[in-house]
């Protein structure tokens, strides 16, 4: 099991944007709108949101692993699932 360096997986997409240097930045790194990155942290803060499972590893990949995929959803199973770039089969969200 993979330990978070990230207090909840909102301090790690938030820790994402910091990396990039903006959500626009983050947003086209990941192949969304920054409005996208931003509603997901403001439903995130507000408990109500997650960051899809099929994101997580484009997040990982957009941060040179700094944030990992367990970072952003440590809820899903990614022991069982490829490492990024190892295929094309993205995990569909939960």
């Amino acid at each position: 099991m993979h330990a978070s360096r990230f207090a909840s997986p909102l301090d790690a997409l938030e820790r994402a944007v910091e990396i990039k240097g903006s959500q626009s930045a983050l947003a086209q790194a990941i192949g969304k709108k920054q409005s996208y990155v931003s509603m997901l942290l403001f439903r995130m803060k507000k408990g109500v949101a997650r960051v899809d499972l099929e994101l997580c590893p484009k997040i990982e990949a957009a941060t040179e692993c700094e944030v990992t995929r367990q970072d952003l959803r440590p809820d899903y199973p990614w022991d069982s699932v490829a490492p990024a770039g190892a295929s094309a089969a993205a995990p569909h969200a939960a």
